[in-house]
């Protein structure tokens, strides 16, 4: 699984990120991802939800455009 922690270990909280066309930005306090349940400091802005991972970001991505569909 490619964690967000582990591609970015040097961005601090307050920083931010752009995956595939969302902005994710690192916390100061971690919460369940939610996808996958795994603590994170990782949320993406646009679901204002905490997303640990490039599968688990995808993974509600996929969800919503079903969702749309």
């Amino acid at each position: 699984m490619s964690k967000f922690d582990t591609l970015y270990p040097n961005i601090t909280h307050g920083e931010q990120i752009e995956f595939e066309g969302s902005f994710l930005f690192r916390a100061e306090s971690s919460y369940p991802c939610w996808h996958c349940g795994e603590e994170t400091h990782w949320i993406d802005g646009n679901f204002e939800a905490h997303l640990c991972s490039e599968e688990c970001e995808r993974a509600k991505w996929d969800e919503y455009l079903k969702a749309l569909a």
